[in-house]
């Protein structure tokens, strides 16, 4: 009877392991999502869908290695430019 206490405990580990894997791949599933979101957002310049999917300190580095912060993304959108028509990533590793 020592070892119920012990064949518990591993179950307990192995169902812990089992629905932090399913966590991960909600998570990985929510944020390819939100990444699809957002690419329909720029290619639309709609800045109200991506002003709840970009954070307020939201920044990106351009090809030309210089910085584009939300502040100066969204006015520049509204104005149509950049005008983005296509937003394509090739894989997505979380």
């Amino acid at each position: 009877m020592k070892s119920v206490p012990a064949i518990s405990a591993a179950l307990v580990l192995l169902l812990s392991a089992r629905a932090a894997r399913a966590d991960a791949a909600a998570d990985k599933t929510e944020l390819i999502r939100i990444e699809k979101a957002g690419a329909v957002a720029l290619i639309a310049n709609d800045t109200k869908s991506l002003a709840e999917l970009f954070s307020a300190d939201w920044k990106i580095v351009t090809s030309d290695a210089s910085t584009m912060t939300r502040r100066k993304l969204f006015p520049a959108l509204e104005n149509g430019q950049p005008k983005f028509s296509s937003y394509q990533f090739k894989s997505f590793d979380v």
